[in-house]
Protein backbone atom coordinates (compact mmCIF):
# COMPACT_ATOMS: atom_id res chain seq x y z
CA UNK A 1 0.00 0.00 0.00
CA UNK A 2 2.82 2.13 0.81
CA UNK A 3 3.97 2.00 -2.37
CA UNK A 4 0.63 3.14 -4.10
CA UNK A 5 0.20 6.05 -6.43
CA UNK A 6 -3.03 7.00 -4.43
CA UNK A 7 -5.05 5.26 -1.63
CA UNK A 8 -9.11 5.52 -1.67
CA UNK A 9 -10.58 4.41 1.49
CA UNK A 10 -13.71 4.86 3.04
CA UNK A 11 -13.30 6.23 6.47
CA UNK A 12 -11.54 8.40 9.11
CA UNK A 13 -9.71 4.75 10.61
CA UNK A 14 -8.96 3.84 7.34
CA UNK A 15 -7.04 7.28 6.37
CA UNK A 16 -5.21 6.94 9.62
CA UNK A 17 -4.54 3.45 8.96
CA UNK A 18 -3.08 4.38 5.55
CA UNK A 19 -1.27 7.28 6.73
CA UNK A 20 0.38 4.83 9.31
CA UNK A 21 1.85 3.02 6.43
CA UNK A 22 3.01 5.42 5.19
CA UNK A 23 1.10 6.39 2.08
CA UNK A 24 1.05 9.95 0.59
CA UNK A 25 -1.95 10.66 -1.13
CA UNK A 26 -4.77 9.20 0.73
CA UNK A 27 -8.06 9.95 -0.80
CA UNK A 28 -11.77 9.36 1.30
CA UNK A 29 -14.60 8.13 -0.67
CA UNK A 30 -17.41 6.81 1.46
CA UNK A 31 -19.40 3.64 0.14
CA UNK A 32 -22.36 5.06 -1.66
CA UNK A 33 -25.08 4.02 -3.41
CA UNK A 34 -27.49 4.58 -6.58
CA UNK A 35 -30.35 6.45 -5.26
CA UNK A 36 -32.04 6.14 -8.80
CA UNK A 37 -32.40 2.17 -8.03
CA UNK A 38 -34.02 3.24 -4.75
CA UNK A 39 -36.57 5.75 -5.52
CA UNK A 40 -37.95 3.04 -8.69
CA UNK A 41 -39.12 0.68 -6.38
CA UNK A 42 -42.36 1.51 -4.58
CA UNK A 43 -43.48 -1.41 -1.80
CA UNK A 44 -46.06 -1.30 0.24
CA UNK A 45 -45.09 -2.32 4.40
CA UNK A 46 -45.40 -5.67 5.42
CA UNK A 47 -48.60 -5.71 7.53
CA UNK A 48 -46.27 -7.68 10.39
CA UNK A 49 -44.06 -5.72 11.93
CA UNK A 50 -40.46 -6.38 10.34
CA UNK A 51 -36.78 -5.93 11.37
CA UNK A 52 -34.49 -6.29 8.55
CA UNK A 53 -30.91 -7.38 8.58
CA UNK A 54 -28.61 -7.79 5.30
CA UNK A 55 -25.60 -9.43 5.05
CA UNK A 56 -24.05 -12.37 4.35
CA UNK A 57 -23.31 -15.98 6.06
CA UNK A 58 -19.71 -14.46 7.35
CA UNK A 59 -21.39 -11.81 8.97
CA UNK A 60 -24.86 -13.14 10.31
CA UNK A 61 -22.45 -13.86 13.65
CA UNK A 62 -23.45 -9.80 14.29
CA UNK A 63 -26.88 -10.49 14.10
CA UNK A 64 -26.84 -12.92 16.73
CA UNK A 65 -25.07 -10.23 19.69
CA UNK A 66 -28.59 -8.59 19.65
CA UNK A 67 -30.99 -11.49 19.06
CA UNK A 68 -32.35 -11.71 22.98
CA UNK A 69 -33.69 -7.83 22.61
CA UNK A 70 -34.89 -8.95 18.66
CA UNK A 71 -36.81 -12.24 20.04
CA UNK A 72 -38.46 -9.73 23.24
CA UNK A 73 -39.67 -7.35 20.57
CA UNK A 74 -40.61 -9.60 17.83
CA UNK A 75 -42.67 -11.72 20.61
CA UNK A 76 -44.24 -8.39 21.83
CA UNK A 77 -45.32 -7.12 18.93
CA UNK A 78 -46.33 -10.46 16.67
CA UNK A 79 -43.38 -9.21 14.65
CA UNK A 80 -40.72 -11.22 12.46
CA UNK A 81 -37.11 -10.90 11.73
CA UNK A 82 -36.35 -10.66 8.15
CA UNK A 83 -32.89 -11.93 6.82
CA UNK A 84 -31.30 -11.00 3.26
CA UNK A 85 -28.18 -13.26 2.02
CA UNK A 86 -27.82 -15.49 5.18
CA UNK A 87 -29.46 -18.65 6.37
CA UNK A 88 -29.48 -19.69 10.27
CA UNK A 89 -32.13 -20.96 13.00
CA UNK A 90 -32.86 -19.51 15.39
CA UNK A 91 -35.58 -20.83 17.85
CA UNK A 92 -38.84 -18.11 19.32
CA UNK A 93 -39.01 -15.88 17.03
CA UNK A 94 -40.53 -15.80 13.48
CA UNK A 95 -38.22 -15.55 11.05
CA UNK A 96 -37.92 -14.85 6.91
CA UNK A 97 -34.98 -16.19 4.95
CA UNK A 98 -34.47 -15.01 1.50
CA UNK A 99 -31.32 -15.31 -1.04
CA UNK A 100 -30.00 -11.66 -2.24
CA UNK A 101 -30.61 -10.42 -5.13
CA UNK A 102 -29.84 -7.24 -6.81
CA UNK A 103 -32.99 -7.05 -8.78
CA UNK A 104 -35.07 -7.72 -5.53
CA UNK A 105 -33.22 -6.48 -2.34
CA UNK A 106 -34.33 -3.02 -2.39
CA UNK A 107 -37.85 -4.98 -2.61
CA UNK A 108 -37.01 -6.35 0.62
CA UNK A 109 -35.82 -3.45 2.50
CA UNK A 110 -38.81 -1.18 1.71
CA UNK A 111 -40.89 -3.79 2.95
CA UNK A 112 -39.78 -3.52 6.35
CA UNK A 113 -40.35 -1.41 9.91
CA UNK A 114 -37.01 -0.90 10.64
CA UNK A 115 -33.14 -2.17 9.74
CA UNK A 116 -30.47 -2.68 11.67
CA UNK A 117 -26.66 -2.84 12.11
CA UNK A 118 -24.88 -4.39 14.94
CA UNK A 119 -21.17 -4.49 15.31
CA UNK A 120 -18.27 -5.37 17.72
CA UNK A 121 -15.98 -3.17 19.35
CA UNK A 122 -12.68 -4.42 17.46
CA UNK A 123 -10.28 -3.48 14.65
CA UNK A 124 -11.84 -5.26 12.44
CA UNK A 125 -15.62 -3.59 12.10
CA UNK A 126 -13.38 0.14 12.81
CA UNK A 127 -13.09 -0.35 8.87
CA UNK A 128 -16.39 -1.17 7.90
CA UNK A 129 -17.78 1.80 6.06
CA UNK A 130 -21.91 1.02 6.94
CA UNK A 131 -23.24 -0.11 3.81
CA UNK A 132 -25.98 -1.35 5.21
CA UNK A 133 -27.30 1.70 7.04
CA UNK A 134 -26.81 3.89 3.43
CA UNK A 135 -29.37 1.08 1.76
CA UNK A 136 -31.89 1.20 5.23
CA UNK A 137 -31.58 4.93 4.57
CA UNK A 138 -32.08 5.16 1.07
CA UNK A 139 -34.71 2.93 1.54
CA UNK A 140 -36.70 5.22 3.89
CA UNK A 141 -36.50 2.64 6.25
CA UNK A 142 -35.61 3.98 10.38
CA UNK A 143 -31.97 2.74 11.42
CA UNK A 144 -30.59 1.37 14.60
CA UNK A 145 -26.74 0.63 14.84
CA UNK A 146 -24.07 0.18 17.03
CA UNK A 147 -22.02 3.27 17.86
CA UNK A 148 -18.73 2.00 15.91
CA UNK A 149 -16.62 3.30 13.74
CA UNK A 150 -18.10 5.10 10.97
CA UNK A 151 -21.63 4.12 12.06
CA UNK A 152 -21.24 7.04 14.20
CA UNK A 153 -20.53 9.81 11.43
CA UNK A 154 -23.38 8.30 9.16
CA UNK A 155 -25.86 8.42 12.16
CA UNK A 156 -26.58 11.64 13.87
CA UNK A 157 -28.38 9.90 17.07
CA UNK A 158 -31.82 10.43 17.25
CA UNK A 159 -31.88 13.22 14.52
CA UNK A 160 -31.52 10.62 11.51
CA UNK A 161 -30.87 7.26 12.67
CA UNK A 162 -30.60 5.38 16.45
CA UNK A 163 -27.14 4.67 18.07
CA UNK A 164 -27.94 1.50 20.40
CA UNK A 165 -24.94 1.21 23.13
CA UNK A 166 -26.52 -1.06 25.25
CA UNK A 167 -29.44 -4.45 24.88
CA UNK A 168 -31.76 -2.14 26.87
CA UNK A 169 -31.66 0.86 24.14
CA UNK A 170 -31.68 -1.73 21.24
CA UNK A 171 -34.89 -3.12 22.67
CA UNK A 172 -36.18 -0.07 23.67
CA UNK A 173 -35.14 2.02 19.91
CA UNK A 174 -36.96 -0.94 18.02
CA UNK A 175 -39.85 -0.66 20.10
CA UNK A 176 -40.62 3.19 19.64
CA UNK A 177 -40.13 2.37 15.80
CA UNK A 178 -43.30 0.42 16.65
CA UNK A 179 -45.18 2.84 18.13
CA UNK A 180 -44.46 5.95 15.72
CA UNK A 181 -41.60 8.15 14.80
CA UNK A 182 -41.41 11.39 13.44
CA UNK A 183 -41.12 11.51 9.56
CA UNK A 184 -38.72 13.66 9.77
CA UNK A 185 -36.14 10.99 10.90
CA UNK A 186 -36.25 8.96 8.09
CA UNK A 187 -36.67 12.24 5.56
CA UNK A 188 -33.12 13.57 6.70
CA UNK A 189 -31.79 9.68 6.88
CA UNK A 190 -32.47 9.96 2.93
CA UNK A 191 -31.03 13.35 2.61
CA UNK A 192 -28.05 12.20 4.34
CA UNK A 193 -27.53 9.43 1.87
CA UNK A 194 -28.05 12.09 -1.23
CA UNK A 195 -25.78 14.31 0.20
CA UNK A 196 -23.09 12.38 1.67
CA UNK A 197 -23.59 8.77 0.30
CA UNK A 198 -24.91 8.88 -3.38
CA UNK A 199 -22.98 7.98 -6.46
CA UNK A 200 -23.86 11.26 -7.50
CA UNK A 201 -22.06 12.60 -4.63
CA UNK A 202 -18.97 10.32 -5.20
CA UNK A 203 -18.20 10.25 -8.93
CA UNK A 204 -17.19 13.12 -9.11
CA UNK A 205 -14.78 12.31 -6.11
CA UNK A 206 -13.75 9.33 -7.49
CA UNK A 207 -13.32 10.87 -11.08
CA UNK A 208 -11.02 13.72 -9.77
CA UNK A 209 -9.13 11.57 -7.68
CA UNK A 210 -8.56 9.19 -10.84
CA UNK A 211 -7.50 12.28 -12.85
CA UNK A 212 -5.31 13.51 -10.49
CA UNK A 213 -3.52 9.84 -10.22
CA UNK A 214 -3.18 9.17 -13.88
CA UNK A 215 -2.46 12.13 -15.00
CA UNK A 216 -1.07 14.28 -12.17
CA UNK A 217 1.53 11.31 -10.60
CA UNK A 218 4.23 13.72 -11.61
CA UNK A 219 3.67 15.23 -8.27
CA UNK A 220 5.00 14.32 -4.87
CA UNK A 221 1.60 14.88 -2.68
CA UNK A 222 4.40 16.08 0.62
CA UNK A 223 6.64 18.20 -1.43
CA UNK A 224 3.41 19.97 -2.75
CA UNK A 225 2.21 20.31 0.74
CA UNK A 226 5.70 21.89 1.74
CA UNK A 227 5.73 24.05 -0.54
CA UNK A 228 2.73 25.79 0.10
CA UNK A 229 3.46 26.12 3.79
CA UNK A 230 6.55 27.79 2.46
CA UNK A 231 5.44 30.68 0.56
CA UNK A 232 2.76 30.93 2.82
CA UNK A 233 5.88 32.56 4.89
CA UNK A 234 7.95 34.19 1.43
CA UNK A 235 4.76 35.31 -0.34
CA UNK A 236 7.42 38.24 -1.97
CA UNK A 237 4.81 40.82 -1.42
CA UNK A 238 6.23 44.45 -1.96
CA UNK A 239 6.36 45.29 1.35
CA UNK A 240 8.90 42.00 2.28
CA UNK A 241 11.37 42.37 -0.30
CA UNK A 242 12.75 45.28 -3.10
CA UNK A 243 11.34 45.18 -6.52
CA UNK A 244 14.27 46.05 -7.94
CA UNK A 245 16.27 43.16 -6.54
CA UNK A 246 13.68 41.08 -8.05
CA UNK A 247 13.57 42.38 -10.91
CA UNK A 248 17.29 41.94 -11.31
CA UNK A 249 17.27 37.60 -10.58
CA UNK A 250 14.62 37.51 -12.57
CA UNK A 251 16.63 39.39 -15.43
CA UNK A 252 19.37 36.07 -14.60
CA UNK A 253 16.67 33.79 -15.45
CA UNK A 254 15.17 35.47 -18.63
CA UNK A 255 18.66 36.83 -20.08
CA UNK A 256 18.16 34.02 -22.82
CA UNK A 257 14.48 34.07 -23.44
CA UNK A 258 14.20 34.85 -27.09
CA UNK A 259 11.23 37.63 -26.73
CA UNK A 260 11.21 38.26 -30.63
CA UNK A 261 9.79 34.88 -31.39
CA UNK A 262 6.76 36.11 -29.40
CA UNK A 263 3.27 36.99 -31.42
CA UNK A 264 3.10 40.42 -31.69
CA UNK A 265 0.50 40.26 -29.47
CA UNK A 266 2.81 38.66 -26.69
CA UNK A 267 1.38 35.48 -26.97
CA UNK A 268 -0.33 32.77 -24.29
CA UNK A 269 2.06 31.46 -21.88
CA UNK A 270 2.31 29.62 -19.13
CA UNK A 271 4.27 29.94 -15.58
CA UNK A 272 4.61 26.04 -14.41
CA UNK A 273 4.97 25.99 -11.06
CA UNK A 274 4.24 29.38 -10.62
CA UNK A 275 4.47 29.53 -6.58
CA UNK A 276 3.83 33.17 -5.50
CA UNK A 277 3.77 34.16 -9.36
CA UNK A 278 7.32 36.64 -8.59
CA UNK A 279 8.33 35.58 -12.01
CA UNK A 280 4.83 36.31 -13.87
CA UNK A 281 4.95 39.86 -12.68
CA UNK A 282 7.25 41.23 -15.52
CA UNK A 283 5.96 38.95 -17.80
CA UNK A 284 2.26 39.16 -17.33
CA UNK A 285 2.67 42.99 -18.47
CA UNK A 286 4.34 41.79 -21.93
CA UNK A 287 1.72 38.97 -23.11
CA UNK A 288 -1.41 38.66 -24.28
CA UNK A 289 -2.76 36.32 -21.71
CA UNK A 290 -0.70 34.06 -19.22
CA UNK A 291 -1.23 30.94 -16.88
CA UNK A 292 -0.31 30.63 -13.83
CA UNK A 293 -0.09 26.88 -13.11
CA UNK A 294 0.70 25.42 -9.31
CA UNK A 295 -0.59 21.96 -7.49
CA UNK A 296 -0.32 24.06 -4.37
CA UNK A 297 -3.74 25.73 -3.45
CA UNK A 298 -1.65 27.68 -1.05
CA UNK A 299 0.72 28.68 -3.43
CA UNK A 300 -1.46 30.19 -5.93
CA UNK A 301 -3.69 32.07 -3.54
CA UNK A 302 -0.86 33.90 -2.64
CA UNK A 303 -0.51 33.99 -6.66
CA UNK A 304 -3.67 35.61 -6.82
CA UNK A 305 -3.53 38.28 -4.83
CA UNK A 306 0.02 39.24 -5.98
CA UNK A 307 -0.94 39.47 -9.45
CA UNK A 308 -4.62 40.87 -8.42
CA UNK A 309 -4.22 43.90 -10.87
CA UNK A 310 -3.46 41.87 -13.60
CA UNK A 311 -6.74 41.23 -15.85
CA UNK A 312 -4.63 38.60 -18.56
CA UNK A 313 -4.34 35.87 -15.90
CA UNK A 314 -5.93 32.33 -15.56
CA UNK A 315 -4.72 30.57 -12.43
CA UNK A 316 -4.74 26.66 -12.61
CA UNK A 317 -4.66 24.68 -9.47
CA UNK A 318 -2.55 22.13 -11.38
CA UNK A 319 0.46 19.78 -12.41
CA UNK A 320 2.23 20.61 -15.05
CA UNK A 321 0.76 16.99 -16.67
CA UNK A 322 -2.83 17.84 -15.93
CA UNK A 323 -3.01 21.44 -16.77
CA UNK A 324 -1.70 20.28 -20.53
CA UNK A 325 -4.63 18.48 -21.17
CA UNK A 326 -6.60 21.14 -20.48
CA UNK A 327 -4.99 24.60 -21.95
CA UNK A 328 -5.06 25.73 -25.27
CA UNK A 329 -2.11 25.35 -27.55
CA UNK A 330 0.82 27.85 -26.00
CA UNK A 331 3.31 30.25 -27.52
CA UNK A 332 6.05 30.44 -24.83
CA UNK A 333 6.37 28.44 -21.45
CA UNK A 334 8.80 29.07 -18.53
CA UNK A 335 9.64 26.58 -15.08
CA UNK A 336 11.86 28.43 -13.08
CA UNK A 337 13.30 26.11 -10.37
CA UNK A 338 10.65 23.91 -9.90
CA UNK A 339 11.25 20.65 -12.80
CA UNK A 340 13.95 19.42 -10.83
CA UNK A 341 11.66 18.63 -7.44
CA UNK A 342 9.53 16.54 -9.62
CA UNK A 343 9.40 12.88 -9.58
CA UNK A 344 9.64 12.14 -13.59
CA UNK A 345 11.16 15.20 -15.40
CA UNK A 346 10.99 13.71 -18.58
CA UNK A 347 7.68 13.11 -18.62
CA UNK A 348 7.07 16.81 -17.28
CA UNK A 349 8.50 17.55 -20.43
CA UNK A 350 6.92 16.19 -22.64
CA UNK A 351 3.68 17.06 -21.41
CA UNK A 352 4.62 20.77 -21.52
CA UNK A 353 6.32 20.30 -25.17
CA UNK A 354 2.90 18.23 -26.49
CA UNK A 355 0.84 21.96 -25.77
CA UNK A 356 3.53 24.24 -27.18
CA UNK A 357 3.45 25.27 -30.74
CA UNK A 358 6.17 24.90 -33.39
CA UNK A 359 8.87 27.80 -32.63
CA UNK A 360 7.70 28.05 -29.34
CA UNK A 361 10.09 29.10 -26.94
CA UNK A 362 10.49 27.06 -23.33
CA UNK A 363 12.45 28.23 -20.39
CA UNK A 364 13.76 26.12 -17.45
CA UNK A 365 15.73 26.68 -14.67
CA UNK A 366 17.42 23.19 -13.22
CA UNK A 367 19.72 22.83 -10.15
CA UNK A 368 22.99 22.13 -11.87
CA UNK A 369 25.48 19.30 -10.72
CA UNK A 370 28.61 21.01 -10.42
CA UNK A 371 29.74 19.55 -12.94
CA UNK A 372 32.61 22.25 -13.83
CA UNK A 373 33.22 23.47 -10.42
CA UNK A 374 36.68 21.62 -8.93
CA UNK A 375 36.64 18.70 -6.67
CA UNK A 376 36.55 20.62 -3.38
CA UNK A 377 33.33 22.43 -4.10
CA UNK A 378 31.51 19.59 -5.22
CA UNK A 379 32.70 17.39 -2.10
CA UNK A 380 31.45 20.02 0.38
CA UNK A 381 28.23 20.43 -1.92
CA UNK A 382 28.22 16.35 -1.09
CA UNK A 383 27.91 16.85 2.88
CA UNK A 384 25.40 19.86 2.35
CA UNK A 385 23.47 17.45 1.01
CA UNK A 386 23.84 15.13 3.61
CA UNK A 387 22.77 17.54 5.88
CA UNK A 388 19.44 18.16 3.54
CA UNK A 389 18.12 14.75 3.65
CA UNK A 390 18.36 15.10 7.64
CA UNK A 391 16.60 18.60 7.82
CA UNK A 392 13.76 18.33 5.06
CA UNK A 393 12.87 14.72 7.44
CA UNK A 394 11.84 16.95 10.51
CA UNK A 395 9.02 18.39 11.51
CA UNK A 396 8.04 21.47 9.83
CA UNK A 397 8.62 24.20 12.56
CA UNK A 398 11.58 22.40 13.37
CA UNK A 399 12.73 22.91 9.65
CA UNK A 400 11.96 26.25 9.55
CA UNK A 401 14.18 26.97 12.78
CA UNK A 402 17.32 24.63 11.03
CA UNK A 403 16.99 26.56 7.81
CA UNK A 404 16.42 29.84 9.36
CA UNK A 405 19.20 29.28 11.51
CA UNK A 406 21.39 28.00 8.32
CA UNK A 407 20.64 31.36 6.59
CA UNK A 408 21.74 33.68 9.20
CA UNK A 409 25.14 31.75 10.78
CA UNK A 410 26.17 30.88 7.25
CA UNK A 411 24.46 32.20 4.25
CA UNK A 412 24.50 35.88 5.42
CA UNK A 413 28.10 35.41 6.70
CA UNK A 414 29.67 33.57 4.06
CA UNK A 415 27.76 35.62 1.18
CA UNK A 416 28.94 39.07 2.27
CA UNK A 417 32.71 37.77 3.20
CA UNK A 418 32.29 36.44 -0.55
CA UNK A 419 31.67 40.75 -1.58
CA UNK A 420 34.50 41.74 0.22
CA UNK A 421 36.74 39.08 -1.18
CA UNK A 422 35.15 40.79 -4.80
CA UNK A 423 35.57 44.02 -3.99
CA UNK A 424 39.43 43.46 -3.39
CA UNK A 425 40.04 42.26 -6.62
CA UNK A 426 40.17 38.40 -5.92
CA UNK A 427 38.19 35.51 -8.49
CA UNK A 428 35.19 34.43 -6.17
CA UNK A 429 33.73 32.14 -8.93
CA UNK A 430 33.85 29.20 -6.90
CA UNK A 431 33.30 31.05 -3.92
CA UNK A 432 30.66 29.45 -1.69
CA UNK A 433 27.20 31.56 -1.94
CA UNK A 434 28.95 33.89 -3.85
CA UNK A 435 25.07 34.40 -5.81
CA UNK A 436 23.90 35.97 -2.57
CA UNK A 437 26.68 38.63 -1.73
CA UNK A 438 24.22 41.14 -3.18
CA UNK A 439 21.20 39.85 -2.43
CA UNK A 440 18.99 40.88 0.46
CA UNK A 441 18.80 38.25 3.57
CA UNK A 442 15.27 37.76 2.53
CA UNK A 443 16.07 35.93 -0.21
CA UNK A 444 18.88 33.65 1.60
CA UNK A 445 16.04 32.89 4.44
CA UNK A 446 13.97 31.93 1.46
CA UNK A 447 16.57 29.78 -0.75
CA UNK A 448 17.54 27.89 2.56
CA UNK A 449 14.33 26.94 3.63
CA UNK A 450 13.85 25.57 -0.15
CA UNK A 451 17.67 23.97 -0.59
CA UNK A 452 18.02 22.42 2.73
CA UNK A 453 13.95 21.92 3.25
CA UNK A 454 13.13 20.07 0.54
CA UNK A 455 12.73 16.09 0.39
CA UNK A 456 12.82 15.29 -3.14
CA UNK A 457 16.13 17.25 -5.47
CA UNK A 458 17.47 16.55 -8.41
CA UNK A 459 20.53 17.71 -10.10
CA UNK A 460 21.46 17.57 -13.86
CA UNK A 461 24.74 18.41 -16.13
CA UNK A 462 24.55 20.55 -18.89
CA UNK A 463 24.61 17.48 -20.86
CA UNK A 464 21.61 15.69 -19.51
CA UNK A 465 19.60 18.98 -19.69
CA UNK A 466 20.44 19.08 -23.43
CA UNK A 467 19.25 15.57 -23.87
CA UNK A 468 16.11 16.39 -22.15
CA UNK A 469 15.25 19.04 -24.33
CA UNK A 470 16.37 16.99 -27.43
CA UNK A 471 14.00 13.94 -26.19
CA UNK A 472 11.13 16.41 -25.38
CA UNK A 473 11.12 17.45 -28.78
CA UNK A 474 13.09 20.79 -28.81
CA UNK A 475 16.04 22.07 -30.92
CA UNK A 476 18.29 24.98 -30.77
CA UNK A 477 18.73 24.69 -26.95
CA UNK A 478 20.97 27.73 -25.69
CA UNK A 479 22.15 27.59 -21.55
CA UNK A 480 23.21 31.11 -19.89
CA UNK A 481 26.53 31.45 -19.15
CA UNK A 482 25.24 33.30 -15.57
CA UNK A 483 24.35 32.41 -12.74
CA UNK A 484 22.20 30.48 -11.75
CA UNK A 485 23.03 27.62 -12.87
CA UNK A 486 21.58 26.02 -15.04
CA UNK A 487 18.99 28.64 -17.16
CA UNK A 488 18.43 26.90 -20.47
CA UNK A 489 16.09 27.70 -23.34
CA UNK A 490 14.63 25.48 -25.77
CA UNK A 491 12.64 25.73 -29.22
CA UNK A 492 9.91 23.14 -30.25
CA UNK A 493 10.65 21.82 -33.27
Amino acid sequence: MKNATCVIVGNEYLYDYAKLNSCKDIRIIPTVVNLDKYDKVTVKKNEQFTIVWIGSQATIHYLLQIIEPITRICNLVNGKLLIIGAKIKIPNIQLELVEWSEDSEVEHLKSAHVGIMPLSENKWDLGKCGFKIIQYMASGVPVIASPVGVNKTIITDTKNGFLAHTVDEWFNYIYAIYKGIDKAITDDAYQNVASNYSIRYAAPLLTQTLKDTLFNHNIDPALVEGFGKEWEMFSFKENDTSIEYLLSIWEDYFSIFPWKLLPDSGGIGADIGCGTGRWSLPVARRVEKLYLIDPSIQALNIAKNNLKGHKNIEFLNESANVSMQTIEPLDFAFSIGVLHHVPDIDSAFNSISSKLKKGAPFLVYLYYSFEESPIWYRLLWSFTDFVRKIISRMPYKMKVFSTQLIALLLYLPISKLGYLLTKIGLNTKNFPLIYYSDKPFYFMRNDSLDRFGTRLENRYSKQEILEIFNNSGFIDVQFSDRKPYWCACGIKE
